[in-house]
């Protein structure tokens, strides 16, 4: 399988395809199963045990390709409110099913980051989500709380360090930054996908996971985010979707960022 491609076709059949221990770094969000619209070719509303079962098999064959020492960067929310798990009866915290699976399968927990969605770190009321929904209104009878974070669960497979030598691109200010676990930056205002994450967050963990030329993977590519942020950074990528919508834009804006970096360059 070529490098610096995307693929229009399901990961677990994609990643069957590449060698143990080739993939340096992963950055992806998979699909939380709350009924968002995927197309034909993904269903998002299923029961949870076979979510989890789904999962449980991407993270097992993501496990097998990823370089000792590899990491995974898995951006997920703190409270799960799917139609199995709904908020007028009980919430999950959603990182620990997560994180109990990809323990299970032999990845390491490594370090967690905090996300805040806002424009501004200094001003609390600049946030970026729904400002809606708060149960009762100004009423202690049932009140609930906005979220205006998300995590993103760092892990490792085997060992703690990179097992090759390279070269790093991170700055002195942005490693003082990227290492606190409370990132500050704005959520993703375009939306030509259902649940996009912005490129600030693929760029923060390519630049403090990986070195230039290191091979970074998304398995749930969406529109191309990942890929984008490793083209930019001079990282080798792979990308899977499953959509042919999303692929197709994915594809037009790698090929929009080639000709940005060609004029540039």
């Amino acid at each position: 399988m070529k490098l610096d491609k995307i693929y229009n076709e399901d990961c677990l059949f994609g990643m069957q395809k590449l060698s143990d221990n080739y993939i340096d770094l992963t950055i992806t969000s998979p699909p939380y199963n709350v009924g968002k619209d995927y197309g034909r070719e993904y269903n998002d509303h299923i029961d949870a045990k076979d979510y989890f079962l789904f999962l449980r098999k991407v993270f097992t064959e993501l496990f097998r390709i990823t370089a000792i020492g590899g990491r995974l960067c898995l951006n997920v929310p703190f409270i799960g409110n799917s139609y199995f798990l709904k908020k007028s009866t009980h919430l999950q915290f959603y990182p620990l099913p997560y994180i109990e699976i990809l323990q299970n399968i032999g990845w390491t927990f490594r370090d967690f980051v905090i996300w805040v969605k806002t424009r501004e770190p200094e001003n609390p009321n600049n946030f970026c989500g729904n400002s809606t929904g708060w149960g009762s209104w100004l009423s202690p009878s049932s009140p609930y709380l906005r979220c205006f974070a998300e995590a993103v669960l760092i892990f490792h497979k085997k060992n703690k360090k990179l097992q090759h030598k390279g070269q790093a691109d991170i700055t002195k200010e942005e490693f003082l930054t990227f290492t606190k676990n409370i990132w500050y930056f704005p959520a993703e205002t375009k939306r030509e996908h259902p649940a996009p994450f912005p490129i600030e967050l693929p760029k923060r963990c390519i630049k403090l996971y990986s070195y230039i030329n290191d091979i970074i993977l998304d398995p749930f590519l969406g529109w191309g985010t990942t890929v984008l942020a490793a083209k930019e950074l001079k990282r080798r990528y792979l990308g899977y979707e499953i959509n042919r919508k999303y692929y197709l834009i994915a594809k037009r804006r790698i090929d929009n960022e080639q000709l940005r970096l060609d004029y540039e360059n």
